[in-house]
């Protein structure tokens, strides 16, 4: 991108860091690229301190998880708090809704947990969830096409089974199904 580019506020996706192992760093340094607006669980907070980057919205259940010396050095510093009977996700992506944040990058542990409540939100924030070597999209339509060169295996979520893809040749790839479900490509 060349420099007379300028990026507006929430124009790139937010950040949810759930699990920050769950990808390796340099992934996750390319997702921070454009300075997105970063939340991280109360249960990934150390792991992610040590990384050196700014946080903007701390989600956790309990007062406690804020150090006054973690609220200090991030300021300023949101702290989101989902109560008993609510998910953590649910929690996130109703206050990202309600800021008009339109998509959302999500690293997580075991994707599957997870792509029932982000698919519920599908119509009023797209999000992108990374776990592995994966990056798994909703494809609402039943529909994906897409160029992708020889030898690609894609992973597929439909009807509560994972299910593998291989490319065979080089070109246009469509897949569709009776329904939406999730892709997972390699990143």
């Amino acid at each position: 991108m060349s420099s007379h580019h300028f990026v507006k506020e929430d124009q790139e996706p937010a950040l949810l860091i759930l699990n920050p192992d769950a990808i390796p760093f340099e992934k996750v340094q390319e997702l921070l690229e454009w300075s997105p607006f970063v939340l991280v669980s109360s249960s990934a907070l150390e792991y992610v301190l040590r990384w050196g980057i700014k946080i903007d919205a701390l989600i956790t259940s309990s007062e406690s998880d804020v150090s006054h010396q973690v609220a200090k050095d991030q300021a300023p510093l949101l702290t989101l708090r989902y109560t008993e009977g609510q998910s953590e996700l649910e929690s996130v992506f109703q206050f990202l809704v309600d800021r008009k944040q339109l998509n959302v990058n999500v690293i997580v542990s075991d994707v599957v947990g997870y792509f029932p409540m982000a698919a519920s939100y599908s119509g009023k924030i797209n999000s992108v969830l990374f776990e592995g070597k994966f990056r798994w999209v909703l494809i609402d339509n039943g529909h994906y096409s897409k160029w992708l060169p020889a030898e690609t295996t894609l992973q597929t979520f439909f009807n509560n089974q994972i299910g593998k893809v291989a490319v065979a040749e080089e070109g246009i790839f469509a897949l569709e199904k009776s329904s939406s479900f999730w892709i997972g490509e390699e990143f």
